[in-house]
């Protein structure tokens, strides 16, 4: 498996924009049907990365399950999503989450959806699980 560096994180966001670019075409092609709608919203895709949630302290985790971070986090039954902006709306003061978030700002990642099942990212620190 090749390892998730911040640098795929940008490589997957613009792959992502690309897709989007190309389904236009899609669009352009159906049976009569107003596109204003589906071109607005093209418009406010912003870009997603999924990491691993091991990333985050456990004291972080909780912090996300109790929707208590320092930042617009929204929590879910697996880990939750962080939202960070470019630039950065606001500095977590989370320790661990400022360091991924100051990543993946630079990565033009503007969400951080944080989940138990997503890849381990190579180069951020890893925490022991505590669902282990």
């Amino acid at each position: 498996m090749m390892p998730i560096t911040p640098r795929t994180i940008f490589h997957i966001a613009r792959a992502s924009a690309f897709l989007l670019e190309r389904s236009a075409h899609l669009l352009s092609v159906a049976p009569v049907m107003n596109h204003a709608p589906a071109a607005s919203l093209r418009q406010m895709v912003e870009p997603l990365a999924s990491v691993s949630l091991r990333h985050l302290r456990p004291a972080t985790r909780e912090l996300l399950a109790q929707n208590a971070l320092s930042v617009n986090a929204y929590p879910t039954s697996f880990g939750g999503m962080v939202f960070v902006g470019v630039p950065r709306q606001r500095i977590p003061v989370e320790q661990d989450l400022d360091v991924i978030t100051r990543i993946a700002e630079q990565a033009g990642v503007v969400w951080l959806l944080f989940d138990t099942e997503a890849p381990v990212i190579e180069g951020l620190p890893v925490f022991e699980p505590s669902w282990s």
